[in-house]
């Protein structure tokens, strides 16, 4: 283990010992207090949630209101890494308390035909906590996680999700490969979520997204057609402390080649992030003519 990997393990270790031992109003302001020092900084990264910003609400990355937009944003990103580190900490009924399903019939119209659900969505509100609601009333939630370094940081942040009925699939360096294990899911009639709006491999389909190209990773949409799977896009935002999860129809696949399936969602996240921009946590580059001068490499 390097210095680095040392560090940045006592780092999350330390972080969830104070989310399970500290009363919650104490971390949350650690973190906001956190979110504020990044704003005012203004590196590399907020400039690319601002650039990000900007073009899902139509404005110049340089105006007052996207870089206000981008306070809310961080708010809302440390926010969500508030709650990752006091879940351990919270009761089901707690839970319960702070989420809310929305038109969750489509998710549950889908298991009733005994179909497997592969939901989409964007980097945006709590994956955690949404996560934990929904395995709770509908079942086991599988997605696919970086095998984080050192391996002890990897196994903590497995540890603390699959109590909560998460299923946690490494993308690299298991005993089957992620897609071979969520094929086995969704035709079991199961449930796969994954992030579907930025491509690490570079690899994906180039797709439109507010009118400039990026390139969708090729999961949700792949498996979705390959399983029979029903596909669901879905939302995650905060209202005040309650993450809401909004799903969205069934993609109807009749009639729309692969490309076609990546077209249609990719508009179905531009509903998602028109209507709850401050929610997602995109500091990174997703348009492939990201510009340099906001820290992208075009």
């Amino acid at each position: 283990m390097t210095f680095k990997e040392r560090l940045t393990y006592w780092g999350f270790r330390l972080a969830w010992w104070a989310g399970a031992s500290w009363p919650e109003a104490v971390v949350r302001k650690i973190f906001a207090a956190a979110a504020e020092i990044l704003w005012r900084g203004h590196g590399a990264s907020v400039r690319r949630l601002e650039f990000n910003l900007a073009r899902v609400t139509g404005q110049d990355p340089r105006s007052p209101a996207v870089r206000e937009l981008s306070r809310r944003g961080l708010d809302s990103y440390f926010h969500y890494w508030t709650e990752m580190f006091v879940l351990s900490s919270l009761s089901v009924a707690d839970i319960y308390a702070r989420t809310e399903l929305r038109d969750e019939q489509y998710l549950q119209q889908a298991l009733d035909r005994g179909k497997g659900v592969m939901f989409a969505a964007t980097h945006s509100g709590s994956w955690d906590v949404a996560a934990a609601r929904m395995a709770h009333q509908f079942g086991p939630v599988m997605t696919v996680a970086e095998r984080l370094k050192p391996e002890a940081l990897f196994q903590m942040f497995t540890q603390s999700r699959e109590a909560f009925g998460f299923n946690i699939v490494p993308h690299v360096g298991g005993p089957k490969p992620p897609t071979e294990v969520l094929t086995e899911r969704l035709f079991a009639g199961g449930i796969v979520g994954l992030a579907s709006d930025r491509d690490l491999k570079g690899r994906g389909v180039k797709v439109s997204l507010f009118g400039s190209d990026i390139r969708m990773p090729l999961g949700a949409v792949r498996l979705a057609r390959s399983t029979g799977a029903a596909l669901l896009p879905a939302a995650m935002f905060y209202e005040g402390d309650v993450t809401v999860i909004q799903f969205y129809p069934e993609i109807d696949f009749v009639g729309l080649n692969e490309r076609g399936g990546y077209e249609a969602l990719a508009k179905v996240f531009e509903q998602i992030l028109s209507a709850h921009p401050e929610a997602w946590h995109m500091l990174q580059q997703v348009w492939l003519d990201h510009p340099k001068s906001w820290g992208g490499n075009a």
